[in-house]
């Protein structure tokens, strides 16, 4: 085959959603941690679905505007960390062959190496042992099999065996996976989906027996069952590694500094590059005439300085991050939940919406109390689409938002929200419900977004927050012996206790948090969890440590209890 054509694409991307689609569970099942974390597989195979689905629906024959169909509908329908990475290595690609009616060897070299670069240009620190490296070693030996004279067939076979063998790797790369003895899933699940495409082109197997094949593994090829077994995978540490342990109050870099910057051709990569070592929390984002920079720095005026060379700079705002530490006042969440879900009225127009993500009854009662404009259902193994948090956007009406992903794994998907909107969004940076609560707490209608901003990220560092679940295999984690039923206690991405006894391991998780400081322990109890066993909780923690214990039923699936000590 000389050529790759319109309907070939169709075939291969036909194909590979429906492989991924029954492999998902494997997938998942390729958790580092024991725990429902996240859904890697399932999280794929929606967003490559959403790609296929614009690509079936279009009418034309050229590979440049399919593949650019496949990159808009997987942009939307994004899910997670690991589809936000899948949506990027589409974007590269069809930015690769745009204006092509069809592809030879060396042009579908070329766009596999595009596709390789936009993933890695997604992340702002990129981990190795991931899928990145395996679409980044797959790009390159097709790249080196096309400049030898291949044909298409042989350097796409060529590509998928390297991805193969550099997903068998992967544990070589991250310690994390050489100790959990498994795979990155995120590269699996990349893998799966270049068999399934690799398949239609070399006749090994029709869509359609794919396709029955997928309905004899999952009961029906059109369903797609979110409460799986989750992974939390090194591709989820690729973009938004957790903070670990207990956060120090002294503020490492003082000054929240956000700004715009309008020009022509503004090279966001080369700002990244400027501003990395300056500070933490980097975020650039926009178009080629208008990006959106906001850091946390020691040196603002640096920064202003390095990017004023790259445009004009229009609606700057810096906040002295240490002196809203300082004045800070602890703030009392005296609410009580009802007990039926009332009947919402239409969202009226507001300065700016505030829009979060939470998952249970009481928790998202909560966020609305708390002055959400709306709340996006979804967190841990119902992560939303892209499509979902820009349409809550949209329909808020406000003239700005902030977004609350209040999950690690939401977080990219919030940023790609973002980036579409069509009115200025901030992501704060919330990894938790609680932390999400805690800067919810910050936000003050009257005050601008920037200004809300800097205080409610100020929030997410002066409280510490944990979560208990149930491991759901044997595991060995950081030499941690972890056996399938027992309760985990969890903080900044680590197992810190565990054991058989709910009561023992959130008890014993909080002491983990608690410093001399801290005056006001706060539970969230989950819908496995009754109030009467989160009251008498409630009780011993307050004789045992003379401080405040407030509980609320979130009715949050996946963890028995989120908590936040403060």
């Amino acid at each position: 085959m000389d050529k790759l054509t319109g309907s070939v694409f169709r075939n291969m991307a036909k194909s590979a959603a429906i492989r991924l689609e029954a492999e998902k569970a494997r997938v998942n099942a390729l958790n580092v941690f024991p725990v429902p974390d996240g859904d890697t597989g399932t999280n794929m195979s929606l967003t490559l679905s959403s790609a296929v689905e614009a690509v079936l629906a279009s009418n034309s024959n050229s590979i440049g505007e399919l593949a650019e169909s496949a990159a808009q509908g997987a942009l939307m329908g994004a899910r997670g960390n690991s589809g936000v990475i899948l949506s990027q290595f589409l974007r590269g690609f069809a930015d690769g062959v745009k204006g092509l009616e069809e592809a030879d060897s060396v042009e579908l070299a070329q766009a596999l190496v595009k596709a390789a670069e936009a993933a890695y240009g997604a992340v702002i620190k990129p981990v190795e042992g991931t899928v990145l490296t395996v679409g980044k070693e797959a790009a390159a030996e097709a790249m080196r099999l096309a400049k030898r004279g291949g044909d298409l067939l042989a350097v796409l076979e060529g590509a998928l065996l390297a991805a193969i063998d550099t997903l068998a790797h992967t544990p070589d790369l991250l310690a994390a996976l050489r100790e959990a003895g498994v795979v990155d899933a995120g590269g699996e699940g990349l893998v799966v989906a270049a068999k399934g495409a690799f398949s239609a082109l070399n006749g090994e197997a029709s869509p359609e027996e794919l396709e029955l094949a997928s309905m004899q593994a999952s009961g029906t090829a059109a369903q797609s069952t979110i409460n799986s077994v989750e992974e939390h995978s090194a591709s989820t540490s690729v973009s938004d590694s957790p903070k670990t342990g207990i956060q120090e109050t002294e503020v490492v870099y003082r000054y929240c500094t956000e700004f715009i910057v309008k020009g022509v051709n503004i090279d966001q990569a080369g700002i990244k590059r400027d501003l990395e070592d300056l500070g933490d929390s980097l975020l650039v984002v926009g178009q080629p005439n208008m990006v959106k920079v906001h850091v946390h720095t020691n040196h603002p005026g640096t920064v202003l300085e390095l990017c004023g060379v790259r445009g004009d700079l229009f609606n700057i705002h810096i906040n002295n991050m240490e002196e809203q530490n300082r004045e800070a006042a602890k703030h009392e969440h005296d609410m009580t939940l009802p007990d039926e879900k009332p009947v919402q009225p239409a969202p009226q127009p507001v300065s700016t919406a505030v829009i979060a993500v939470a998952n249970g009854v009481g928790c998202i009662e909560l966020m609305k109390s708390l002055g959400c404009t709306a709340v996006v259902e979804g967190g841990q193994t119902l992560n939303p689409s892209t499509e979902e948090i820009l349409a809550a956007i949209r329909e808020s009406g406000a003239r700005k938002a902030l977004v609350l992903p209040n999950n690690k794994n939401v977080l990219m998907t919030a940023r790609q929200a973002a980036h579409l909107s069509p009115i200025p969004v901030i992501v704060i940076p919330t990894k938790s419900f609680c932390q999400g609560v805690a800067a919810l707490l910050r936000f003050t209608p009257e005050e601008s977004a920037e200004e809300n901003a800097g205080r409610m990220e100020a929030a997410i560092d002066e409280i510490a927050c944990g979560e208990v679940t149930v491991a759901v295999r044997d595991a060995v984690i950081e030499s941690r012996v972890i056996k399938e039923g027992e309760y985990l206690g969890i903080s900044g991405g680590k197992i810190l206790t565990t054991g058989t006894s709910i009561n023992d391991v959130t008890m014993d998780l909080i002491a983990e948090l608690m410093t001399e400081n801290s005056s006001l322990i706060t539970l969230y109890y989950g819908e496995s969890v009754t109030a009467e066993t989160a009251e008498t909780l409630q009780a011993v923690l307050a004789e045992r440590y003379a401080v405040d214990v407030e509980i609320y039923p979130g009715g949050q699936p996946v963890y028995d209890y989120l908590l936040s000590v403060e």
